[in-house]
């Protein structure tokens, strides 16, 4: 945390991403609209803030309040160039500013990440191709869950993330039972769970709600994960 920065516990609104977008990327162009999004936010959270919450992110807003004043222009959709102060950018000068070196180093650094995860996926290939696929495939922690029965999956991955944070989420099996996800005990009326541990998980939904369940976990707890449902893509 730097005790220098002026929105240490502050929310990142409008006004605050409009300051990072310009000390981090003026003078560069082309850069594109979610590496200048996942930058701000990093750069934020980093020296003390707190992430956004409302709907639109304000690294949107403050891009088309930036337009507006003229110092910041979007060429081509999901790129912006940002002006310095003689309206200019770096590519105008034939230089590389130290915001164009901190982007290198997140792409970089956000490449190694997903290294194993590319090599993983190329194993997948022989199945989708042999239409072996299966009913689910999750990207998490650097590496590929993906078994024939998407249960085995779904179960895997809610040990992977811990049942303990996946229980604190509530999502419900059966809602007009209040059935939880993970539950504390057995149904009696006969919805399929599968026991891990102490607890009960509802394996009962189809590909597709499972999928949303687990798409709903990973935004809970900001987990970066990817979720695929390749059958039903391919019905």
């Amino acid at each position: 945390m730097n005790n220098e920065y002026n929105h240490v516990g502050k929310i990142l609104v409008l006004s605050i991403a409009r300051e990072l977008i310009l000390k981090l990327f003026k003078g560069q162009s082309n850069v594109r609209t979610r590496d200048i999004r996942n930058i701000v936010e990093e750069e934020h959270r980093n020296r003390g803030g707190l992430d956004h919450t409302k709907a639109t992110h304000p690294v949107t807003d403050a891009l088309s309040s930036l337009k507006k004043m003229k110092k910041a222009n979007n060429p081509k959709t999901g790129f912006w160039d940002i002006f310095d102060e003689e309206g200019e950018t770096n590519d105008d000068k034939g230089c590389v500013s130290e915001s164009e070196i901190i982007v290198l180093r997140f792409i970089q650094s956000k490449m190694k990440e997903h290294e194993k995860i590319l090599s993983t996926l190329q194993e997948l290939v022989d199945s989708v191709i042999t239409s072996k696929l299966p009913d689910l495939i999750v990207a998490i922690s650097g590496r590929i869950i993906a078994h024939r029965d998407g249960v085995d999956t779904f179960i895997e991955v809610i040990e992977e993330i811990g049942i303990e944070k996946v229980k604190e989420v509530g999502l419900m099996s059966v809602k007009s039972r209040e059935l939880f996800l993970i539950s504390d005990y057995e149904d009696r009326d006969g919805y399929r769970q599968r026991q891990v541990g102490k607890y009960y998980v509802g394996t009962g939904s189809n590909t597709r709600e499972k999928k949303r369940q687990l798409n709903d976990i990973a935004r809970h707890h900001k987990i970066e994960m990817v979720v695929m449902a390749p059958k039903i893509l391919t019905h």
